[in-house]
C-alpha cells in the first residue's frame, strides 16, 4: 500500500511543485504554503517497515487532519 501511495504522490509532485512556485518566490504574498502532510501506514519493527499492523486488520480506522503551516525543511522522498 505505501509503495501506491508513493507512487500517487511522484506522479502528482511535479505539477504540485510548479504549481506553487510563483507564490512561494513571489514577495507579495505573506503566508506560503506548507509541505503537504503525506499518508503513510508502515510502522518500524526491529529496522523492517510493517504494513500488515494496518492492512491485515480486521476492521480499519484512519483518522487525519493536520495544520501543516510553518513547517521548514527538504522534500528528500519526494523532491
Amino acid at each position: 500500500m505505501n509503495k501506491d501511495l508513493k507512487e500517487l504522490y511522484n506522479s502528482k509532485w511535479n505539477d504540485l511543485c510548479n504549481t506553487l512556485k510563483p507564490i512561494v518566490e513571489d514577495e507579495q504574498y505573506k503566508i506560503k504554503p506548507a509541505y503537504p502532510l503525506l499518508i503513510d501506514i508502515g510502522r518500524w519493527e526491529n529496522d523492517i517497515q510493517n504494513e500488515g499492523w494496518y492492512s491485515d486488520a480486521d476492521i480499519r480506522v484512519m483518522i487525519f487532519g493536520q495544520e501543516t503551516n510553518g513547517w521548514k525543511g527538504d522534500s528528500d522522498d519526494f523532491g
